[in-house]
């Protein structure tokens, strides 16, 4: 059985915000992957490339401004679902767009947001989770986490491997907020850094 996940927000951020739901409804699918339904501005090809879990990325058309729109939209989302067609498709919004471009490819089985889902007033987070527990998909760790790309891992190593810090390369993480240029720091608050050793990717 081909399981799907559309996941329509446009950003990076949205994509990771998403992640533990996309990551549930994979390891609850029959063979543990799910083909994912993003936005290319997610990064999502990038973002999952060492992610066992998803088997592959499919980019979402762009959407088409003008009043035809939502027509031409869903016609371009019906044919790419027509192609992929996935058994179950679980759409991650409540978009009507989606919907329906699911019910015209003859997707036999999808579900998305209802109504109680919507009127959260909560992130996308919240809602993705509301979403699978409306539904019982449990979520095993509601936490966003990816696999390091062994290519990427070791081109960092290689660019920190000179840092002097109890012989290893390590990445400080400065939570307070900096301006623009970075050149100054808000003398409002306390500046705490985490070291964070960087291990190779196995």
């Amino acid at each position: 059985m081909r399981i799907g996940v559309v996941q329509p927000l446009p950003g990076m951020g949205d994509m990771i915000w998403m992640m533990p739901a996309v990551r549930a409804i994979a390891e609850n699918a029959p063979d543990g992957k799910i083909t994912l339904f993003a936005p290319a501005s997610t990064q999502a090809q990038a973002l999952f490339q060492s992610e066992p879990w998803v088997e592959r990325v499919v980019d979402l058309p762009r959407g088409k401004r003008g009043a035809l729109s939502f027509f031409a939209n869903m016609v371009s989302i019906r044919g790419m679902l027509r192609k992929a067609m996935p058994d179950r498709l679980f759409i991650l919004h409540d978009s009507k767009r989606y919907i329906r471009a699911a019910r015209f490819a003859g997707v036999r089985e999808f579900r998305s947001y209802t109504p109680a889902v919507s009127r959260l007033q909560a992130t996308g987070w919240t809602r993705s989770l509301a979403f699978l527990d409306e539904i019982g998909v449990p979520v095993a760790n509601p936490l966003s986490r990816l696999s390091a790309c062994r290519n990427a891992s070791h081109a960092m190593l290689g660019r920190l491997a000179g840092f002097p810090v109890l012989g290893l390369p390590w990445l400080l993480a400065l939570p307070n907020r900096l301006d623009a240029g970075l050149r100054k720091v808000s003398s409002r608050r306390w500046i705490v850094c985490w070291s964070i050793p960087l291990a190779p990717s196995s």
